[in-house]
């Protein structure tokens, strides 16, 4: 290795893995991956530098899809499973505490299969997901509540980059410009994901 870089651990083979850092405070999360029997893992530090493991909330059977850091404390995970006909099991899971402990933020409609998680400062949570179609739900009640909030019929245009920018705004990418339905359009909330609306660009 050469630079300025500096290996801090080394990660199990997997196709997937999500990283998410707030200040210095960094998770690094790996997916299940069946082919090489090596179940989910998350990994935690509060400098950057030295990580802790930490126990996946996952069910066995279900990949860690993502985990999104919203204050130096707090942090949010995604696990999905149950794959089937335009739909999966999408648990949520809430600490506040760097992931030592978890409590469950409730499941999202089954309806998606490709799930993207955003999280506010306060703990609103919002899960963008699709498959035939493209749906948002969110839980801004801070308990196991989720509210269908869109439900477009588009063929499965899809999400990307959804995140929470302050506690009632948020921001997500709609039908990317490099998928076969070209829209890339910006949607934006200002009442923490109760409605949409087509941002000015």
């Amino acid at each position: 290795m050469t630079g300025p870089w500096t290996e801090v651990m080394s990660l199990p083979a997997s196709p997937n893995a999500t990283v998410s850092v707030y200040g210095q405070t960094v998770y690094v999360g790996v997916a299940l991956n069946l082919d090489e029997r090596t179940p989910n893992v998350l990994y935690a530090s509060t400098d950057g530098m030295d990580f802790s493991a930490r126990a996946v909330p996952c069910a066995p059977s279900f990949s860690l899809v993502q985990v999104v850091a919203s204050s130096a404390t707090d942090v949010a995970m995604l696990c999905e499973g149950n794959e089937g006909q335009s739909a999966a099991d999408k648990p949520v899971y809430w600490s506040t505490d760097t992931g030592t402990t978890d409590r469950s933020a409730g499941t999202t409609y089954d309806d998606g299969i490709a799930a993207d998680l955003a999280a506010s400062p306060s703990g609103n949570l919002a899960v963008a997901s699709s498959s035939a179609a493209s749906f948002l739900y969110i839980n801004d009640t801070h308990k196991t509540t989720w509210t269908f909030v869109i439900d477009k019929g588009d063929g499965g245009a899809g999400w990307n980059d959804l995140v929470y920018v302050t506690d009632q705004e948020a921001f997500v990418v709609y039908a990317p410009a490099d998928v076969f339905f070209p829209l890339g359009q910006i949607f934006v909330t200002h009442d923490s994901g109760r409605h949409w609306t087509v941002a000015a660009l």
